[in-house]
């Protein structure tokens, strides 16, 4: 049986979004194969970003 997880991570954000909100934002990983859609915990919003810019880290 499956059970589906949060999983948290760190992303390296653009240049624009980072200028307002830093170079790392905390996200929660909606869905993930080729890209990841990713909900900024901090700011909001979502977006899709490359798998290579996430690093997993504990929800606590």
């Amino acid at each position: 049986m499956n059970e589906k997880r949060d999983v948290f991570a760190v992303c390296a954000v653009n240049e624009e979004k980072g200028s307002f909100t830093g170079e790392w934002q905390r996200v929660l990983i909606v869905d993930c194969e080729e890209f990841a859609e990713v909900r900024f915990l901090d700011s909001g919003g979502r977006d899709m970003v490359l798998t290579s810019s996430l690093y997993r880290i504990h929800s606590q």
